[in-house]
């Protein structure tokens, strides 16, 4: 198990290094997913929900 924890303090701490590089894969998007299911500005099509139409599947 220390094997582990140390693995995953040391991704994290190289993570956190580049608070950038999360924001661009995570934040960014999950950003857009929100506005978007907010905003009525996308085509309805057969899609009801509007992140069924963002993210289909």
């Amino acid at each position: 198990m220390r094997p582990l924890l140390a693995q995953l303090r040391a991704e994290l701490q190289l993570m956190l290094r580049n608070g950038e590089q999360v924001l661009l894969t995570v934040g960014i998007p999950t950003m857009l997913l929100v506005f978007f299911s907010l905003v009525d500005v996308l085509p309805k099509g057969s899609a009801t929900d509007p992140i069924d139409f963002l993210a289909p599947g």
